[in-house]
């Protein structure tokens, strides 16, 4: 899913989005924020939204991979985070997007949870930290990579 998602999302929406507007109203870099911007809440809506925390965890996860796809100017980086994203919640944590899914699925590791859904569900606290986690890992590599943050978006 992380290819074709990806493909979709960033291919496509964002880099129409930063070329349509690039050339109208705003400058490479606003053009480039903008993108991320729309992509990201497409992305987000995608997903059926559901709750304003689903949502906003969604959105969170659409503007890393997006930055990295505007930082990188290719889909290599966003398609690898994104899998291992769904793979570490859905297979290492045994959180499933669908409930379901979460009593058939194969795991690494079958924890069991306790707490409040904000903090320990799918789109908790904990899961929420370690996307910031992979996003300080990704904004580092970037930076090591390239030498700084700007964008590459051709």
């Amino acid at each position: 899913m992380a290819f074709w998602e990806e493909l979709v999302y960033r291919g496509l929406i964002l880099t129409n989005a930063v070329e349509g507007l690039r050339s109208r109203w705003l400058s490479d870099r606003g053009a480039a924020v903008a993108g991320v911007v729309a992509s990201s809440l497409i992305f987000s809506l995608g997903h059926f939204p559901g709750t304003l925390e689903k949502f906003g965890f969604r959105v969170m996860l659409g503007l890393l991979l997006g930055a990295a796809y505007v930082w990188t100017d290719s889909l290599a980086l966003p398609i690898g985070v994104h899998f291992l994203i769904n793979f570490g919640i859905n297979n290492i944590y045994g959180l499933a997007n669908f409930g379901e899914a979460a009593e058939v699925l194969p795991m690494l590791v079958r924890p069991t949870f306790t707490g409040p859904a904000q903090f320990v569900g799918v789109y908790g606290a904990v899961n929420g930290a370690a996307v910031l986690c992979v996003a300080a890992l990704t904004v580092g590599y970037v930076a090591l990579r390239n030498g700084d943050l700007g964008s590459r978006l051709s």
